[in-house]
């Protein structure tokens, strides 16, 4: 006997009783029968937080106005990509960020030196 279709909900992962409906002769199906259909509810849950993931990867692509085409493949490709350029952006204003606080050390060494009096335009480099 194979196991009737699954009418699985998956709304609220916290909430297990909505996310599987026992079918209504599961007392009636043999051992196999009963493994494959949990076998198949567990990859139908799978399958669904996957498409949950990427539904999120899209909506974080879209917030970006990063072009994607909307295909799951497509999706996953913009996203590498996506995060590559943060990554090389980290980059940049890590160096930025280092070159900052050395300016700033040597301008704090200078002024402890007495080689910089006042400020701004009024400043004076002895």
């Amino acid at each position: 006997m194979a196991p009737p279709p699954s009418s699985t909900l998956f709304p609220d992962e916290n909430n297990k009783s909505e996310h599987q409906q026992q079918p209504k002769d599961q007392h009636l199906m043999s051992a196999e029968d009963k493994r494959r259909y949990e076998r198949n509810l567990r990859e139908q849950q799978r399958s669904y937080k996957i498409s949950q993931q990427i539904k999120e990867l899209r909506t974080v692509l879209a917030e970006s106005h990063i072009p994607f085409k909307p295909n799951k493949f497509s999706i996953l490709l913009s996203v590498v990509e996506y995060i590559k350029q943060l990554q090389q952006r980290s980059i940049v204003l890590d160096n930025e960020h280092k070159k900052l606080i050395m300016t700033i050390q040597q301008t704090k060494e200078m002024v402890e030196r007495g080689e910089v009096v006042g400020s701004g335009e009024n400043c004076v480099v002895g």
